[in-house]
């Protein structure tokens, strides 16, 4: 692992115990619950399975069970619930992007389906500050590609700022599932 990321756990790790601290010593409070989310499918996923042709979920478990040694050596605390995309496509993320898609807060293109930024924004009737975080360079490379002309996904994405909720399954692709959009995975 990388030590920017061991510092994301720890510093977490620390405020976990802190709050646990602090509600096992007063009354009739509910103790913090911590889920946390392992991305067990993605591009660089597949592409390493593809190229070791092996599994994406086989490999994505011995990226999980690395990850775990290395929490485990840092000595952070595990969390009370793990929850891992692969398990939750049809369950969860498939209906929660019809959702969108009916709330007019994603759109389907060629490649896939795209949360829409600008619609999100009119819809909660206020400017977000959606991207606010990003470096300038990302503010840069959307005038670049706007004044360069866009590349063919740029070119049907409503906003710059838009990103993949789902993916449509790439003919070499080992992994997908069922959608109203295709069969793919989230983005």
């Amino acid at each position: 692992a990388h030590l920017g990321h061991a510092r994301t756990y720890v510093c977490l790790d620390i405020v976990r115990r802190v709050l646990e601290a602090r509600v096992s010593r007063a009354d009739n409070v509910i103790p913090p619950l911590f889920v946390m989310n392992i991305t067990d499918v993605d591009d660089k996923i597949l592409a390493a399975a593809a190229e070791k042709q092996e599994s994406p979920i086989a490999l994505a478990r011995k990226f999980e069970a690395e990850f775990w040694r290395d929490l485990d050596a840092l000595n952070c605390l595990r969390p009370h619930v793990v929850t891992r995309v692969t398990e939750c496509v049809g369950s969860h993320i498939v209906p929660f992007i019809e959702r969108l898609v009916d709330q007019g807060m994603a759109y389907e293109i060629d490649d896939g389906v795209y949360f829409h930024v600008r619609a999100y924004n009119e819809r909660l009737g206020l400017i977000t500050k959606y991207g606010k975080l990003a470096p300038p360079a990302a503010a840069q490379d959307i005038e670049i590609t706007s004044r360069n002309g866009p590349d063919a996904e740029a070119k049907q994405k409503k906003d710059p700022r838009d990103f993949v909720l789902w993916k449509r399954k790439k003919p070499d692709e080992a992994l997908a599932w069922p959608s109203p959009w295709g069969e793919g995975r989230p983005g």
